[in-house]
């Protein structure tokens, strides 16, 4: 099975962007032409290296994969046992394009990391957001894991449970969505969405559903769109923000009320 990936080191810096994050893993297909090489990319963490899969048609793995969304999982469980003796990581998909270049978003979220606890940050993803601080967004489910950065507990804690679903499932809504995921309150990296196959076995919906919903959210047009989305889901916070404030009124005043 470890014949169906390989590693490349691609970058190394002196002074990266995160100083609390130890290794970032670009997971791309053997032969792969898709990740762009973006200097900020390369210059997140003090070292970058290139995860090579092959693919489970070209190369013998576990029977239950049998589609790109298990090979995709796959492919994080093996670089999760690859950076064992990382601390925090960055795990970006070959698609991850940067939105947002200004250092001063990817700064904050670095000193956050030194000192606080946390399970994974994400710097681009969907879901149904709950407002956690000025920082940050709770989400559960989330969408979109073209960007994260991973703590090391939090990477067993994955392991584990992709071993007992037998890699069965997308990553992120299966997998991540487990893990109190942050999601930072600007999308900073994102992805394009095209028609790959692995798209084509979303799961939760039709195909045509898929299309729909991520054409008005304006994530099929250009890396743009996610200001668009982001927007749609930061309202949904605030709206259920303000239905609980509603909720906890109407409570009161009735605990006030029951004592006349």
């Amino acid at each position: 099975m470890t014949n169906c990936y390989s590693y490349e080191n691609i970058a190394e810096s002196e002074n990266p962007l995160f100083k609390n994050v130890d290794l970032t893993i670009v997971l791309t297909m053997k032969d792969s032409n898709r990740f762009k090489k973006d200097n900020l990319l390369l210059n997140l963490s003090k070292k970058t290296v290139y995860q090579y899969n092959k693919g489970f048609k070209a190369c013998k793995k576990p029977d239950s994969i049998k589609r790109t969304v298990e090979d995709l999982t796959h492919a994080y469980y093996t670089a999760f046992e690859y950076s064992k003796n990382y601390n925090n990581i960055i795990i970006l998909e070959d698609d991850a394009e940067v939105l947002n270049y200004n250092p001063i978003h990817y700064k904050k979220i670095d000193n956050y990391i030194g000192s606080n606890n946390f399970t994974v940050i994400s710097m681009g993803s969907l879901g149904f957001f709950t407002k956690k601080n000025k920082m940050f967004y709770e989400t559960h489910p989330m969408a979109h894991t073209q960007a994260q950065i991973i703590s090391k507990n939090s990477r067993s804690d994955m392991q584990k449970l992709m071993l007992s679903k037998n890699f069965i499932g997308h990553v992120d809504a299966f997998y991540f969505s487990e893990q109190n995921v942050l999601v930072y309150h600007e999308p900073l990296i994102v992805q394009v969405l095209s028609d790959t196959e692995n798209f084509k076995n979303w799961e939760g919906a039709p195909l045509w559903a898929h299309r729909l919903t991520t054409n008005i959210q304006g994530l099929r047009e250009d890396k743009m769109g996610w200001y668009k989305a982001y927007l749609i889901c930061k309202a949904s916070a605030e709206i259920k923000s303000y239905k609980l404030k509603i909720f906890l009124l109407i409570i009161i005043f009735l605990m006030l009320y029951c004592k006349k």
